[in-house]
Order: structure tokens, then C-alpha cells, then sequence
């Protein structure tokens, strides 16, 4: 015992005159474990993720699953090539892959492309529409 929760038990016992106080606030406190949610790690609760697609096998959350497998409370029906659909008893949750910020500019700079390209295109028809 630290010399100071002996001196502090000295100076109750001189403080207090009932035994019964002071058997109180040596007792130590019990408290139950509390069921708490972590308001900081909200992944389990969280729409799983849906990572790639291969050979018809799903990576969710960082395990690979088929058709037929069980997820959680879900069972995986159906395996496309960018989209997994889980079902329960009482609903249906669809996966779609998500694209990544260089797939996206990728198909932006496609598009673009594209459209400058039929502009242009555009530009030239009129020209030689003009000159005849």
C-alpha cells in the first residue's frame, strides 16, 4: 500500500467516529460492464464493401465469397460483373462495384475525347456543306 492511501486511512479513522462510514469508503466500488457502442468505429454496421470481381467469386470487406455463400445475416444469390446481391428473410441488398478516381477521370477524358472529337467532325461536315 502507497504511503499515502496509509496516511489518508489514518486521517479517516481519526475523522470518523462511526466504524460503519468508514468501512463504506474503504469498500471498493463495483461497477458492471456496460454494453457502450464505439461511436468511433461504425464499420460493422456499415453497408459492406464491395472490392473486385473475379471468376465469379465477390471480395467483401476483404474475404471472398461465391454464390451461395452466407455473409453475415445475408446469403449472396447472384454474382455479376460488377454488382453482388445479398438476400435475408426480409431484404435485398445490391453491391456495386465502386470505380476509382482514376478509373473515373479515365472515362471522363474517354468521354471528352469523344465529344470533341463528333464537334469537330461536326465542324468539318458544316465546312464542306458551305463550300458546295
Amino acid at each position: 500500500m502507497s504511503i499515502f492511501i496509509k496516511r489518508l486511512l489514518i486521517f479517516l479513522t481519526i475523522v470518523c467516529v462511526d466504524s460503519d462510514e468508514l468501512d463504506i469508503l474503504i469498500t471498493p466500488i463495483s461497477i458492471p460492464k456496460q454494453d457502450v457502442p464505439n461511436i468511433f468505429f461504425t464499420q460493422s454496421k456499415a453497408i459492406p464493401q464491395l472490392k473486385m470481381i473475379i471468376n465469379k467469386k465477390a471480395k467483401i470487406n476483404d474475404a471472398w465469397y461465391g454464390v451461395g455463400q452466407k455473409f453475415k445475416n445475408y446469403r449472396i444469390s447472384e454474382i455479376t460483373s460488377n454488382s453482388v446481391t445479398l438476400k435475408s428473410r426480409d431484404k435485398t441488398l445490391v453491391l456495386k462495384i465502386q470505380a476509382t478516381k482514376l478509373e473515373l477521370n479515365e472515362n471522363i477524358n474517354f468521354i471528352v475525347k469523344t465529344l470533341v472529337s463528333k464537334i469537330q467532325a461536326t465542324k468539318l461536315d458544316q465546312k464542306n456543306y458551305i463550300k458546295k
